[in-house]
């Protein structure tokens, strides 16, 4: 019983990785077998709460108020197929019809990332405010632009900075879609 309790109390602490260091001292402390036992368990436990393949499929239909078969027809693939990923992983070629029917990204699907791809205008509105926030330092008058009394940056330097500014532009449009799309249009 006390093993029970000692393994749900590291359950609990590995959800947040942040407790990573206190969970390997923790189980440290247990004989090098049972840590072996408890932590492949624990971690295998946590690899469930993660949303599978089909679970994220699931939602995508019921946010399109479709079901599976109708997915299916709709991509051409066999009927059942789909529900069959969930032990047999599909083909890419299976992956992408479904993925391009939601407009999403197969790393998406696949639990690689948390976020769907954006669509085609969300991507124009995005390399429009980063090619305007890259002119606007690119200004003689800028002062942002200078860099250690220098006045251009390095090739390197440059890319870096679009790379940066490319990423807070991403985060942005996903925080605005979340904070201002009605929630009868989010997908």
């Amino acid at each position: 019983m006390a093993d029970i309790v000692f393994g749900f109390r590291l359950f609990v602490r590995l959800i947040n990785p942040a407790y990573k260091n206190s969970i390997m001292q923790l189980v440290a402390k247990v004989n090098s077998k049972m840590q072996f036992i408890t932590f492949s368990f624990l971690e295998s436990l946590r690899g469930a709460l993660k949303m599978t393949l089909l679970q994220r499929i699931k939602s995508l239909c019921a946010s399109k108020k479709i079901t599976i078969a109708e997915l299916e027809r709709k991509v051409d693939l066999s009927q059942g197929s789909i529900r069959n990923w969930d032990t047999k992983p599909p083909s890419i070629i299976r992956l992408r019809k479904v993925a391009d029917y939601f407009d999403v990204s197969t790393d998406y699907l696949l639990g690689r990332t948390e976020t769907p791809s954006f669509s085609t205008k969300d991507e124009r509105d995005i390399q429009r405010m980063i090619d305007e926030m890259i002119q606007g330092l690119s200004n003689e008058h800028s002062l942002a632009y200078m860099k250690n009394g220098e006045s251009e940056l390095s090739e390197e330097d440059a890319e870096l900075l679009r790379a940066s500014l490319e990423a807070v532009a991403r985060q942005s449009k996903i925080l605005a879609k979340e904070k201002f799309t009605r929630k009868d249009y989010r997908k």
